[in-house]
């Protein structure tokens, strides 16, 4: 059926109605397939590395804080170290 005939039978505006309606369905296939869906795609590409890189920054920030509880462990015993250390230098002071 050509476009005339179905002009002709149908009368105006039921043809440009299903007219219209068949072009908004090409618009809308393409726009379907070559913007939206690679678009989409590279959305969830680009989800997909964020979510890969706060993991890694998660996993460094977990080390990067029991680095900084064992630094913390180490001045704590240094620290006490220190004194002793000191309040033996008192009693061999006093000794002498």
């Amino acid at each position: 059926m050509d476009w005339i005939q179905l002009f002709q039978q149908l009368g105006f505006p039921v043809a440009a109605t299903i007219s219209l309606g068949y072009v908004l369905m090409k618009v809308t296939i393409f726009f379907a397939e070559k913007i939206y869906i690679p678009l989409q795609e590279k959305h969830f590409s680009l989800v997909q590395k964020l979510e890969s890189s706060l993991d890694n920054l998660n996993t460094a920030q977990i080390d990067l804080v029991q680095s900084q509880r064992k630094i913390l462990e180490l001045i704590q015993l240094l620290s006490n170290n220190l004194k002793d250390l000191e309040i033996r230098l008192n009693s061999v002071e006093t000794k002498v």
